[in-house]
């Protein structure tokens, strides 16, 4: 239904002049935050919506915003339906349309006038020919700063080079580049944003105006003492704690580097492979230990001892909760660490504990000196924002309400904060339940809070658009902005200085009616044309980056949603060039390898993919758009991330990871039996040494059918008087069975139980849960 009681609000005169450019020419319209250059877009929508009004049957188009994020969607969608008596409908999260359903997505484009996409998703349906863009009136790109390297903004412009009724295009932005540049690279930058768009940036004529409507901010430098530097001066010994810390990070980065040397090493030879399938399992658990380590100190220098306290906290309570499960890594280096820090908690005073950073001590006043308003404090990591938010909650007690997003896969303390979590807690700030959120990136852009009066960088801003987009969001009349600077040393201090002047200089510029010079070179340095996209007699053309997509999308089909993922292997070649392997798993039908040669990393793997969609495609394996074909009932396939739509019932397993058992001579003589059901299948079983976690039932799919597979538990044997017989069979199915399925002519397999790194013994089972002796020596 469309709402009749549309909320209308008077054009400023800068506004009408740049909505009437915009109806004869594409334009970028690059405007001040806080200017309305929504509002532009929305009185152009309305010039323009004759034709939207009509059915596509009768020559009718659509009008489509392209946004970067779900939240932004959202808000776009709220704002146009105030405004708009048009049928308006959002296309992200939850909304979950598969792309093989072509009836329903042709019913969406013909009820509705204007769509609101997320760029990839919008991508997906140009791709597969689902809409195309001649069937477009105009085409809105929000933060259209964005469009650099293969992004989607730069995909769908490339396909308006060919399309022959081209829409008309307005990208809508504050800040030209979302590199790290300088002014004197700003006219470049913008010459090519101009050329990849096929438009005119516009910053409108009358800026005393402009600047009058504008978000009016002050900006603020704060120097605070470094925590660090002060420690290392004035208190060797807290420096001393950092320091345990640090030595443990580097005696595990040692360690790795030996076990992945180890992993190398045992790669090389087929008879061991085993043993390098242990060695990866066991670098990742400590790629992901040394990461909280690491991460902590780090926290621990922006914070102070206190952020470092938590962090010791949170790691310890996380080592002693996955320590028993966590066998495949080397047990006694984890017991050190543990304890180490255990040692450390315990040591630290009650003072100490305590101790805070002077960028943390100055960010307590700054809050609590802003009685009237709302506080935003951006930071650079998502340990830093859930950390620096347990502090502040920790002073604050519960005279100021405190939370933090940092992204929906931010993963603290095993708390995942998810899409639907995270819009509760903006929703909360925007209602002023909160007053002060603490946040990484993801909001810098778009989410517009009026009464925000104070924003807060607790870290630099990484380029100009960070800059100005975190800026834009203190919103309220005479709003603050602050950077907090904490240098280690003057260096440091004086170039920094030089790139805030650059920003404030760039800013300055964009406000002074900005245009660019057309005699400035637009070239643009471009890798994403050396492949050719793959097409088919459907008019569906697929480029490198979406054929990633699809081949990691096909693999989740021939896994019905569970864990079955394509295999790249990239090495460098001797002509400083890359090669990328790709191998697809086991069921599917096409097994050959696809090997390619170029000079990136990025373009060797999407030329891999381009050539195995086509082998796919062509073998029937996707349909005759390219599409994977979806087995009925079967898990409907996204790009989208967002968690709100599912309402499937699941079992959730605690996540643990598998024995690897040791020293075959030195192991008990109770061995645990095991049957494997498959489906109605009662024969196969197996033995090993320990017994094992309990696993779920849980589904193998083949081309036709699928299995459905439970391991269940016995009882214990006598591994002795099984041993020699078990041995033989298992030395028979290795050595005669399987290895005469090779097609080399030397044998690849041997059964060497001793050797191996995981004692399994596989047998067969009689009715009564006993091993059928007579079966296996027969």
């Amino acid at each position: 239904m469309v709402d009749n009681k549309m909320l209308e609000f008077d054009p400023r005169s800068y506004q009408i002049e740049i909505m009437e450019q915009a109806k004869s020419e594409n334009l970028i319209i690059c405007l001040p935050t806080g200017s309305g250059k929504t509002n532009i877009a929305i009185m152009l929508i309305k010039e323009l919506s004759p034709i939207v009004r009509l059915s596509l049957n009768n020559g009718g188009k659509r009008t489509i915003i392209l946004v970067k994020t779900n939240e932004l969607a959202r808000q776009h969608e709220d704002v146009m339906k105030k405004h708009l008596d048009l049928k308006i409908k959002v296309y992200c999260g939850s909304l979950n349309i598969p792309l093989q359903d072509r009836d329903r997505w042709n019913e969406e484009f013909e009820n509705n006038q204007v769509l609101i996409f997320t760029v990839q998703r919008f991508l997906n349906l140009l791709d597969h020919n689902l809409f195309s863009l001649h069937q477009i009136n105009l085409l809105i790109f929000d933060e259209c700063h964005h469009a650099t390297g293969d992004g989607g903004y730069v995909t769908i412009m490339k396909k308006y080079d060919s399309c022959p009724h081209c829409p008309r295009i307005i990208g809508l932005t504050a800040s030209i580049s979302g590199q790290k540049i300088e002014p004197n690279k700003l006219q470049k930058i913008a010459c090519q944003l101009e050329n990849i768009y096929h438009a005119r940036i516009e910053t409108g004529s009358n800026q005393e105006e402009i600047i009058q409507h504008s978000t009016s901010v002050k900006s603020k430098y704060t120097r605070c003492i470094n925590f660090k530097t002060y420690i290392s001066e004035k208190n060797r010994a807290i420096l001393n704690i950092f320091k345990i810390v640090e030595n443990l990070s580097e005696e595990l980065n040692k360690y790795l580097k030996t076990k992945k040397n180890q992993s190398e090493s045992a790669n090389n030879s087929l008879q061991i492979v085993d043993q390098s399938n242990r060695i990866e399992m066991q670098c990742r658990t400590l790629d992901q230990l040394k990461s909280h380590l690491d991460n902590i100190i780090h926290i621990g220098y922006e914070l102070g001892l206190y952020g470092l306290y938590l962090g010791l906290k949170s790691l310890t309570n996380y080592l002693k909760s996955k320590l028993p499960d966590i066998t495949i890594i080397d047990k006694d280096l984890c017991v050190k660490i543990r304890n180490q820090l255990d040692s450390l908690i315990e040591n630290l005073t009650e003072e100490n504990k305590k101790l805070c950073s002077a960028k943390v001590i100055q960010l307590e006043e700054l809050i609590k000196n802003n009685t009237d308003g709302q506080c935003i404090v951006f930071v650079d990591r998502v340990y830093t924002a859930a950390f620096l938010c347990q502090v502040l909650n920790e002073k604050f007690t519960n005279s100021i309400k405190i939370k933090y997003v940092a992204g929906s896969k931010a993963y603290i303390d095993e708390t995942s904060s998810s899409n639907k979590y995270q819009r509760e807690v903006i929703k909360e700030f925007r209602d002023k339940d909160i007053r002060v959120l603490i946040s990484t990136a993801i909001i810098e852009e778009g989410v517009d809070i009026p009464d925000c009066n104070l924003v807060i960088r607790f870290n630099k801003p990484q380029n100009f658009s960070s800059y100005m987009q975190s800026k834009g969001r203190a919103r309220a009349r005479d709003a603050l902005f602050i950077i907090l600077r904490d240098e280690p040393d003057l260096k440091t201090f004086q170039m920094n200085n030089d790139e805030y002047e650059n920003y404030e200089y760039m800013e300055k510029m964009l406000k002074k009616n900005f245009k660019t010079e057309t005699d400035l070179d637009q070239s643009l340095d471009d890798n994403t044309n050396y492949l050719t996209p793959y097409s088919t007699d459907k008019q569906v053309k697929i480029d490198g980056v979406r054929a990633v997509q699809i081949i990691y999308q096909y693999c989740a089909v021939l896994g019905n949603g569970e864990i079955l993922s394509p295999r790249f292997c990239t090495s460098t070649t001797s002509y400083n060039t890359f090669q990328c392997i790709l191998s697809m798993p086991v069921n599917c039908p096409i097994q050959k390898d696809i090997i390619c040669v170029n000079k990136t990393k990025r373009l060797c793997k999407q030329e891999c993919c381009l050539e195995m969609v086509e082998l796919l495609h062509k073998n029937g394996e996707l349909d005759e758009y390219c599409l994977p074909i979806l087995p009925e009932g079967s898990l409907t396939l996204t790009d989208d991330d967002d968690d709100e739509s599912e309402k499937v019932s699941i079992e959730i397993f605690p996540k643990q990871s598998s024995y690897f058992f040791n020293e075959y001579d030195h192991l008990s003589t109770d061995w645990y039996l095991y049957r494997i059901n498959i489906s109605n299948n009662k024969d196969l079983g197996f033995i090993v040494p320990y017994q094992l976690m309990q696993l779920p039932v849980f589904t193998l799919y083949g081309r036709d059918e699928e299995f459905r597979i439970e391991i269940i538990y016995l009882k214990t044997i006598n591994f002795n008087q099984c041993k020699d017989c078990l041995g033989n069979f298992c030395r028979y199915i290795f050595e005669q069975v399987f290895d005469n399925m090779n097609i080399q002519s030397e044998s690849n397999l041997k059964f060497d139980i001793k050797s191996s790194n995981f004692k399994l013994l596989p047998c067969l089972l009689t009715k009564f849960d006993d091993i059928a002796y007579e079966r296996i020596i027969s």
